[in-house]
């Protein structure tokens, strides 16, 4: 029987396995329940088909919290390569199983559509769930407004704010699936949208340089004359 510390490779079949070995263990000590409780007039309902439905469930629930962080790390990217594709069907049917806590089945999903790698190990030096990027976003307005924050998301968020969300709302772009911008608070995307002005949100989570394609793109759109450059962050010195 597999440890129950290392249960995030097991299908349902095998989680059942190690459900019945488990009751297994459990019947004489069920049995003489019984007839102890008969002696004194009353009955034990739970049966042993019950007991193997609650290990089960419970062995199921340790092992989808198990994956879930990983699949957590693996699954907004995937959504992002499968939008690129025009795959929106399997997008479609990863979302619903993801909002359902299906994390095995995600997991499953993404590794048939070749999308699902392990966590890397990170840096200690950087915060669990967060990369250490190199580059950042730098833009660069007409007016000479420059906008180049520590964080590609947020100059993102900045720049959409100073064009007017408004006007790249009625672009319908859309990033990572949903919406680039909209006035809709996804909470499974909560980490990858940022809040603007008047309740508008933009979804930020991509990498820098397909934020850099989107921006190029809304400036020339709306005719903005945006200089937008991914830029190493040793050399951008105008951070707030």
């Amino acid at each position: 029987m597999k440890p129950l510390s290392n249960l995030s490779n097991c299908s349902d079949e095998e989680l059942v396995a190690i459900a019945q070995k488990s009751t297994e263990k459990f019947s004489k000590a069920i049995a003489d329940a019984r007839k102890i409780a008969e002696e004194f007039g009353f009955s034990i309902t739970e049966s042993e088909n019950n007991i193997l439905n609650i290990i089960f469930g419970k062995l199921k629930e340790k092992r989808n919290s198990a994956i879930k962080e990983n699949v957590e790390d693996v699954f907004k990217s995937a959504l992002e390569k499968l939008s690129q594709r025009g795959d929106f069907t399997h997008m479609s049917e990863l979302l619903a199983l993801f909002q359902a806590g299906n994390y095995h089945e995600v997991k499953a999903k993404l590794q048939e559509l070749n999308l699902y790698k392990e966590r890397m190990m990170k840096s200690t030096l950087a915060p669990r769930g967060e990369r250490i990027a190199k580059t950042c976003l730098r833009v660069t307005f007409p007016d000479g407004t420059i906008i180049c924050q520590p964080k590609s998301a947020d100059t993102m968020a900045d720049v959409i704010d100073k064009i007017g969300p408004e006007k790249v709302a009625e672009l319908g772009m859309r990033m990572s699936g949903r919406p680039l911008v909209s006035k809709e608070k996804h909470e499974m995307y909560e980490r990858g949208q940022h809040e603007i002005s008047n309740g508008w949100f933009v979804t930020t989570h991509s990498s820098t340089t397909e934020k850099v394609r989107r921006l190029k793109q809304i400036s020339a759109v709306l005719g903005l004359n945006l200089k937008v450059e991914e830029v190493n962050k040793e050399s951008a010195t105008n951070f707030d």
